[in-house]
């Protein structure tokens, strides 16, 4: 692989987590905000504990991708970039913009969506990683021991 194509790929990779953590962060904060006036501090705990989870399992994707081909990383990554900006600005929408009357469903259902987005990309891409020798011997890259 070309020296500057692996480092493009490790600065996109560093930014990825970075942003995540930035974002988990400023997502929490935004929860704990938002439920300021809610007195059951338990609730609020598994509030941020659940907004939290889908930047977890975002950096858990891409700490395992880092034995996948170069394109699964590229993907995993800008997913992850890409998630991270839409729940931070979800959040903050919901706590800074119009008044609502029920902002509950968007703590509860944006989580999930990530969770959902995330387990098909790095899904997918554990697929493919572990499908690209076996396109590769079929097409004669890759010559395996002799049986």
């Amino acid at each position: 692989m070309p020296q500057s194509k692996a480092r493009a790929l490790v600065l996109l990779r560093s930014v990825a987590v970075i942003a995540t953590l930035i974002g988990a962060a400023t997502s929490v904060a935004v929860t704990l905000y938002v439920g300021r006036r809610n007195p059951s501090v338990t609730l609020l705990l598994l509030f941020a504990l659940w907004v939290l989870s889908p930047f977890v399992a975002a950096v858990c994707a891409n700490v395992f991708s880092m034995r996948w081909s170069d394109i699964e990383r590229a993907i995993v990554a800008c997913t992850t970039i890409a998630l991270t900006l839409a729940s931070t600005a979800i959040y903050a929408y919901v706590a800074f913009g119009p008044p609502r009357p029920k902002v509950a469903r968007v703590f509860l259902l944006t989580p999930l969506v990530g969770w959902v987005v995330v387990a098909v990309v790095a899904g997918g891409a554990f697929y493919f990683s572990r499908q690209a020798p076996l396109r590769r011997r079929a097409r004669g890259d890759i010559v395996g021991p002799r049986r």
